[in-house]
């Protein structure tokens, strides 16, 4: 929102033309394959005070551990999809700028992973521990605000490049 009020500003001051911002808009989407996709340094919330758990109630503890660090989390191979829309601009056609949009559900089969935190030095005797996690559904969706470059100088032959920040938002259930 702050984009779009931020450009009727300049439109309204007379210092961007319209044509100048939207020379060359488009929109598309996009359709992938993730393969080999592991969360590493996950930091999140253990809470050990479940059926089949190492009994954290026994140490003296509640069994809940925030800042609990995970590694090595294997996701599934899945396809992905998105939008993507930009434009580039008319008086430097080789610039350009996009918003792209993505959503993957690559859930977590069943798997070993370790986890640490300094206090499972009480239930485990140690720091970190490795359980046999259960399946659990995976939702991704990432936005990303990317500036682009495109290469016009061969003919029948555009490369691009591009990069910029991202928002990735992630969701686990049944863990």
């Amino acid at each position: 929102m702050r984009i779009a009020s931020g450009l009727a500003i300049a439109f309204s001051a007379g210092l961007l033309k319209p044509f100048d911002v939207f020379a060359e808009a488009f929109v598309s989407a996009n359709l992938g394959w993730t393969f080999d996709t592991k969360l590493k340094n996950i930091k999140g919330n253990e809470n050990l005070n479940y059926p089949g758990s190492f009994q954290a109630n026994n140490s003296g503890d509640d069994g809940y551990y925030t800042g609990t660090h995970y590694t090595n989390i294997k996701l599934k191979d899945v396809i992905q999809g998105g939008l993507k829309a930009g434009y580039f601009l008319e008086e430097r056609p080789s610039l350009g700028v996009e918003l792209e949009m993505n959503y993957s559900k690559p859930d977590m089969g069943r798997q070993n992973v370790t986890f640490s935190h300094p206090g499972f030095l009480g239930i485990f005797g140690q720091t970190s521990a490795t359980e046999n996690q259960a399946p659990a559904s995976v939702k991704l969706l990432q936005f990303n605000l990317n500036a682009l470059y495109r290469y016009q100088g061969y003919k029948g032959f555009t490369p691009y490049i591009g990069g910029g920040p991202s928002l990735n938002i992630i969701r686990i259930t049944g863990t």
